[in-house]
């Protein structure tokens, strides 16, 4: 590892040394760079850090829409982690690259757009932030991030229905979730902040709630333009729908898994675009569904599980300044829990999965 050297003349962090191209299609098989153009890879203008099931996804899709934008051709490189820190997915998305060296993510932004970025909320996972955010200081100091995030109890109802559908998924009740690291990791949003804070200015950091991205989409969108410097009078008819909406995935049975994580269905998942691809395996698996588990906080596990999270909302208002009204936990614990097919009912859609690119156009001054 060769090191990047702080101002103090201290080593900062360890930079990842120069590997061959095809150690990155070795290693991390469904995250292969494009081929080599004529124009230069280039470090990203700007990095959505997060958080896992706050909308990164749906930001990722609709910036990937403004003609001065660019975005990675995959979501969720994970560069700035370390392989094997998370737990892995069927497709290995956690698998951290930092290994594979700056060549290898430069190549992921071959474009002449004046703005590129791409999209990894596993860089605000809690355990692993400070890290993180040292590695892209050091790598892309002047890059814009961009951190969204979520009531952090409806947060964990969607990330629990995502983890049903890694192999193995399903062993754990809601509550026995809420009590592993991993479900209060991704919502330390004070403690993440914190972490970026000590690396970056606060102006390079914007904190987006995704019940704006939901609800105010126009004006929020217009916000991230010019936050990214670009025309913020762009709108796309595209964002009008809501895209990767809940789980997008439906509980299912054991024979419903096992053709879940199928090499065919797997086939499928790496040839078709993420829109198509989810209506698709919908499709397949809706003769395999099964009652969604019950997603309410146990009494018992209530007080603590909401004072934690209550703690790190608390905080990233004071570090931030911002009022932050859709993270008060207390008024989300009180209200009825979402209902799981009801976040699936866009992502069974055929009209919204498969209108991939409609009209798009700048606004007129």
């Amino acid at each position: 590892m060769a090191s990047a050297v702080a101002a103090g003349g201290e080593s900062a962090v360890d930079m990842p040394e120069t590997v061959f191209q095809d150690a990155g299609a070795r290693q991390r098989p469904h995250l292969r760079p494009p081929a080599s153009s004529a124009l230069p890879g280039r470090i990203p203008d700007f990095l959505i850090i997060g958080a896992a099931k706050a909308g990164t996804s749906a930001l990722y899709e609709y910036l990937a829409r403004h003609p001065q934008v660019a975005v990675s051709r995959e979501k969720e490189l994970n560069f700035f982690l370390d392989p094997g820190v998370l737990p892995d997915d069927v497709r290995g998305f956690s698998r951290g690259a930092w290994h594979l060296g700056v060549d290898w993510y430069r190549r992921w932004f071959q474009t002449d757009r004046p703005v590129c970025g791409e999209a990894s909320p596993n860089y605000s996972h809690g355990v692993h932030a400070e890290r993180v955010a040292a590695r892209i200081a050091a790598v892309a100091p002047r890059a814009r991030l961009i951190y969204l995030v979520r009531n952090p109890l409806s947060r964990a109802r969607s990330h629990f229905l995502m983890s049903l559908k890694r192999p193995g998924g399903g062993r754990l009740s809601f509550a026995e979730y809420l009590a592993t690291s991993n479900a209060l990791a991704y919502a330390s949003y004070g403690t993440v902040m914190e972490a970026y804070l000590r690396h970056f200015p606060r102006e390079q950091i914007m904190v987006l709630e995704s019940a704006d991205l939901h609800a105010r989409r126009r004006e929020t969108m217009a916000k991230v333009f010019r936050f990214l410097g670009v025309d913020d009078r762009f709108w796309c008819s595209w964002y009008g729908r809501q895209v990767f909406v809940g789980s997008r995935c439906p509980c299912v049975s054991p024979r419903g898994a096992r053709l879940r994580d199928s090499a065919p269905v797997q086939f499928l998942r790496s040839r078709l675009s993420p829109a198509v691809f989810y209506h698709v395996e919908n499709l397949l698996l809706s003769p395999f569904r099964v009652p969604e588990p019950a997603l309410e906080v146990p009494p018992g596990h209530a007080a603590d599980v909401v004072s934690r999270l209550q703690r790190e909302v608390d905080l990233l208002r004071r570090l931030t300044a911002l009022e932050l009204p859709s993270l008060d936990v207390t008024a989300e614990q009180a209200a009825s829990p979402p209902h799981a097919q009801d976040d699936l009912r866009h992502a069974l859609s055929p009209h919204r999965a498969l209108e991939v690119e409609p009209p798009c156009r700048s606004l007129p001054g």
